[in-house]
């Protein structure tokens, strides 16, 4: 890639616009008897480097607070429950700095740099760690890299937004690496080493959890589908209450029954309040979510809940812009029938949302397993989109191919075109001569066939069916587990989708 000089903040629209938090929703520690930091500020933290540095804790009420970095001070009051919050200028050389807090004591924080900060979220396969993944060996083996550093949130599940949680910063190595996200490390790996520049993530991410316990309670009031959830979940807990009643009847024979989607990572908002919440409002350069196979049931709805989710972040973290890459469902072979619909949706929330792009995996999940151990084409695409997007590098393409234009072929009615964008240098298949492979069309009886392909432009296929002379809608790894082969120069898949051509159609 070409590596420019490292934008600025204007450079990256990152400009941050304040939002006001409803602190007041927030159940605070009781009131502060001592000086106390929120928090992300330990030891050995990464701060969002050339944005505003918001700095917060407990004193006793009344207390002035007064922190200091990089020779820029910031001030506060502590309110009546002890809260406090202090800004401070923008910080762009990397460090290491001393932040220093003085209020009714004194608290120093060392090794502290600016740098890159990205927070990583959703369920298992964010949380999968670099010891069960492929690649791990050389990760494992690598001396401690300063410039990267980790911060892992417990898991907490809360009835009420919490303004404080127990993590600590470490530095990447042998030590730290072993549990921690194998695709956020392999992300900032990437990251690192192009930007060389201090990255710090942040894993917030807890199995099987459903995305309606990452939504705030405002947030998740106010969607349309709030009801159903709730409704959802409170059968749920009635039906797992029964199935443990049951279990505990005849003698406690077997396992215990499981939660079912009645667990306290199921919970509406309960992880938002107890694992998204006690970071805000700092300044992050962006998000990363993998998490949907629990919600692979409602797409549409899903697709819907999802908007909500980015704008949450972006209120709550202070970035109108806050970048949000998501991963797409791979291929497995178990899912259900709605995974396919699933994952066009998530291509079309990609699509439709500012600053939102998504990384394609429909060629890198495992047949047998809802856990994929090949992380790294994962956190490496999850970089690319974040190198090209917010980055500003070039050079080569940034994504997987996409569908931008669908059409009949006015040559012969009986053929459909697909063009593709982020082909960089065209469109190809895995295996040279090999026609491209997983389309399917569709007519308005209901009839879908297997299609044959040829790729007639660097960015167009051709696909025909003698079965569907009339086509109506065509479809790509439209199934559980496609074999796919379809990819650009860069050797990233095209995105699974369905497209409807009967507005089109003779």
């Amino acid at each position: 890639m070409n590596r420019p000089c490292f934008p600025s903040r204007a450079g990256l629209a990152l400009t941050c616009l304040v939002f006001v938090l409803a602190f007041t929703a927030s159940v605070p520690p009781a009131a502060a008897e001592s000086l106390r930091l929120g928090a992300p500020f330990t030891d050995h933290m990464v701060f969002q480097a050339e944005a505003p540095v918001r700095v917060w804790g407990w004193d006793a009420p009344g207390s002035e607070v007064t922190v200091t970095l990089a020779g820029h001070e910031g001030s506060a009051i502590a309110g009546g429950d002890g809260y406090w919050l202090a800004e401070l200028p923008e910080v762009v050389d990397v460090g290491p700095y001393e932040l220093t807090v003085a209020g009714s004591e004194q608290i120093t924080l060392t090794d502290v740099v600016a740098g890159e900060v990205w927070f990583c979220s959703g369920q298992s396969n964010m949380g999968w760690p670099i010891r069960n993944s492929w690649g791990q060996k050389w990760v494992l083996a690598m001396a401690p890299q300063p410039n990267l550093r980790l911060l892992k949130a417990p898991h907490v599940s809360k009835d009420q937004p919490q303004r404080d949680i127990d993590v600590q910063w470490q530095i990447s190595g042998p030590g730290t690496l072993e549990r921690f996200s194998a695709v956020a490390v392999f992300f900032g790996h990437n990251l690192r080493r192009e930007l060389d520049r201090p990255i710090g993530l942040i894993q917030s991410a807890w199995g099987g959890s459903k995305i309606r316990a990452w939504l705030p309670p405002d947030t998740l009031d106010a969607s349309p589908h709030a009801q159903r959830l709730r409704n959802t979940y409170a059968r749920n807990v009635e039906s797992h209450k029964a199935a443990v009643a049951e279990w505990e009847a005849g003698g406690k024979q077997g396992p215990r029954p499981l939660w079912m989607g009645a667990g306290p990572q199921h919970k509406l908002s309960a992880l938002d309040n107890g694992m998204v919440h006690p970071f805000q409002p700092m300044s992050i350069r962006g998000v990363l979510w993998y998490q949907g196979e629990s919600d692979a049931w409602m797409p549409v709805v899903y697709r819907e809940l999802f908007t909500d989710l980015v704008g949450s972040w972006r209120e709550g973290f202070q970035n109108p812009d806050l970048p949000v890459y998501f991963v797409q469902l791979p291929n497995f072979a178990k899912n259900n029938a709605n995974w396919a619909s699933f994952r066009n949706q998530q291509r079309l929330t990609a699509l439709e949302l500012p600053n939102v792009d998504m990384a394609v995996t429909i060629d890198v999940g495992k047949a047998d397993d809802i856990h994929p151990p090949n992380k790294q084409p994962v956190g490496e695409r999850l970089a690319r989109l974040a190198l090209h997007e917010v980055y500003g590098f070039t050079g080569t393409v940034a994504g997987s191919p996409r569908p931008i234009n669908v059409r009949l072929d006015p040559d012969d009615a009986s053929r459909v075109l697909v063009t593709f964008d982020r082909v960089g240098e065209g469109l190809r298949t895995d295996e040279d001569g090999t026609p491209p492979a997983a389309f399917v069309l569709g007519d308005r009886s209901g009839t879908r066939a297997k299609a044959e392909t040829e790729i007639v432009a660097p960015d167009t296929v051709a696909v025909w069916s003698p079965q569907v002379p009339s086509p109506v809608d065509v479809r790509y790894a439209n199934h559980a587990d496609p074999k796919v082969n379809l990819v650009n120069s860069e050797k990233l898949p095209a995105t699974p989708f369905q497209i409807e051509l009967a507005a089109t159609a003779p």
